[in-house]
Parts: structure tokens; sequence; C-alpha cells
């Protein structure tokens, strides 16, 4: 794998970072270095996005781009949000549900080849009904 910056929506449980599985609404974004078979964890940032208005993600590309994002990873993400993402060329990889949302163990999993790469056709997963998607 080229080395690659990722940028992973993040919350923290205990002592630990985990994925988060809703990708506008997570408490902070994790920005890992990865290449090699190896990464490095950069910064953890809280979300500045967190109480975005339904399919307004403007905030978070813009914060993406300055952080020279080439990929996110996902437990969940609407449709709207990964059609943003995809069209300004960030990659967006999805974490399906028997995998651990223990931060080391995503981005391992990551560098292993083990999540795979979603397109805008894709069927979102653990998109879950909440308030602000309420119409």
């Amino acid at each position: 794998m080229r080395s690659m910056i990722v940028a992973i929506p993040t919350e923290r449980v205990g002592d630990s970072l985990q994925l988060s599985l809703h990708f506008g609404r997570a408490q902070y974004f994790t920005f890992v270095d990865v290449g090699n078979n190896s990464y490095k964890v950069l910064e953890t940032v809280e979300n500045p996005h967190r109480t975005h208005g339904h399919g307004e993600h403007g905030t978070l590309i813009e914060l993406f781009k300055s952080r020279g994002v080439n990929a996110v990873v996902v437990g969940g993400i609407g449709p709207r949000a990964l059609q943003d993402l995809i069209e300004v060329g960030i990659k967006v990889y999805y974490v399906p549900e028997d995998k651990s949302l223990e931060l080391n163990d995503v981005v391992k999993a990551l560098v292993n080849g083990e999540l795979e790469e979603v397109s805008e056709n894709y069927t979102m997963y653990r998109h879950h009904e909440c308030e602000h998607h309420k119409h």
C-alpha cells in the first residue's frame, strides 16, 4: 500500500479511541499516515462539523483537504456524504460489522487490505435512523 493520509471518525470509549459508527456526528477525527505495512497516528481533532445540518459536509471536506487526506474509513455513512467524498477524490473504506472498532485494529485491517473500498453505488450499512435524518 502506498503512503496515504487517512481520516477516521472516532469516539472515546474509556481510555481508548474507537471507530464512530456515525461519520458526520463523530466526536473526533483521527488522522493516520498509512503505508508500507505500517502506520503512525498523526493527530486527533474535535469534529468541527458535529452539529451539521443534514447533507451539509463542506466543513469536513475542507478539514480533510487541509490535512492532505486521501481516504476515510467508516462504519456508517450517508449517501450524500459518501458522494461528496468520492467527488473530491477521497477514497472510502468500510469496516464490516464483524471487525473490531478499536482504532488500532481498524488501521491494521486497512494496512492488511481487509477493508473494502466503496463506491457511490454501494448500499449504506449501519447508517442508522436518528433525529436529524427524519424529515
